[in-house]
């Protein structure tokens, strides 16, 4: 028979299943052989995969749950019930599956891995650790994330050598991961390697050129090896990619002061001033550079604003203080350095001592 050409295919009742069919054909079959047998723990345990497939998290644990009690020691579905709780922030009562599921098979990676990430998202550090090791340890050629996020926890507690490795382990098996570049580049220069952190930067750049906050910790690596215009040209591109970057317009200013392009310093600090009115390190530079120029009105106005915006800030008064007696204000001055002190920097009181009685 010939095909009517004004139809379209669903007209034709040649209509295309869709995967939300078929769990919906899923839930209905198990739920039926549920009705049969009601200790079918199998049948909970399909239903309540087909439920979370769909989006329906709480009915999923609810056939876990039924299911569990019917077979307790059924590793897999402890790890999936666990797998959701995280998907729904609980990750103390997610861990407590992973611990049932690890208890009744003992090398059971996925429920290491998982149970690593909750761990990490709580903020147990060296227990997190700990699962991502048991999880590499029982198939090291699986788990690239395991080495990854392994990496991100030693980070977290200042292991930045052990980090390198594991991220060096995800370039082995991943060389495209530009995450896994990035990062090894970030704790390059924790450890003030910053030089050697800059060809990951390029190769995470390379692989992403999207990811702003590369080209701003390239652009502080530069820095700190006084490349100045490398440094200027990547903080410009973090820009281009967000305007609102604060940072930064802060490290491009300090970059354009070690040029001598102290106006644009001073532009750059007022453009952070402007995002983040609160960010007194910038008040702080300004007033630096405006005292360099010899505007000292200027610059002992951005010190009394940063004090204004941190009343607390120690740094604040022992600057001001040091230019105040360079300008021979030298009572005034005792007052900052004394302050400075109050508020635990030392060197305000040393240079009381040094300066000696009035």
């Amino acid at each position: 028979m010939k095909k009517d050409a004004t139809k379209s295919p669903n007209e034709t009742g040649s209509k295309k299943k869709t995967k939300t069919d078929y769990k919906k054909r899923v839930i209905e079959k198990c739920t039926k052989l549920i009705e049969d047998n009601p200790n079918d723990y199998q049948a909970y345990f399909k239903r309540a995969s087909a439920k979370k497939n769909r989006g329906n998290k709480k009915g999923a644990i609810e056939d876990y749950d039924k299911g569990l009690e019917i077979k307790p020691d059924h590793s897999f579905a402890y790890n999936e019930r666990g797998i959701i709780k995280a998907q729904l922030l609980n990750y103390r009562d997610a861990i407590a599956d992973y611990d049932k599921a690890i208890l009744y098979y003992s090398h059971y990676t996925d429920a290491y891995f998982n149970r690593g990430n909750a761990n990490r998202k709580i903020g147990e550090i060296q227990e997190a650790i700990a699962d991502y090791s048991k999880a590499i340890e029982n198939c090291p050629h699986c788990y690239e994330e395991a080495y990854f996020y392994r990496g991100e926890a030693k980070t977290v507690l200042g292991n930045w050598l052990g980090a390198i490795e594991d991220y060096n382990k995800v370039i082995e098996s991943e060389p495209s991961n530009a995450w896994a570049h990035y990062y090894k580049g970030l704790a390059k220069s924790s450890l003030k390697q910053y030089q050697e952190a800059i060809p990951d930067y390029d190769f995470a750049l390379a692989l992403n050129p999207t990811l702003t906050g590369i080209y701003y910790n390239r652009g502080v690596a530069k820095l700190f090896s006084k490349d100045l215009l490398g440094s200027i040209a990547d903080n410009t591109k973090a820009i281009e990619i967000d305007p609102l970057f604060k940072e930064a317009y802060y490290n491009r200013g300090i970059a354009k002061s070690e040029l001598g392009d102290y106006q644009g310093e001073i532009v750059d600090n007022l453009k952070v001033i402007e995002i983040c009115p609160d960010y007194v390190d910038a008040y702080i530079n300004n007033g630096i550079t405006k005292y360099e120029l010899g505007d000292y009105e200027a610059a002992m106005n951005y010190f009394d604003q940063a004090i204004a915006v941190d009343p607390t800030f120690a740094t604040a008064y022992c600057v001001r203080g040091e230019f105040k007696l360079e300008l021979g204000l030298v009572k005034s001055a005792r007052l900052d350095f004394k302050k400075a002190g109050d508020l635990g920097m030392r060197d305000g009181y040393d240079i009381l001592r040094e300066l000696g009685e009035e």
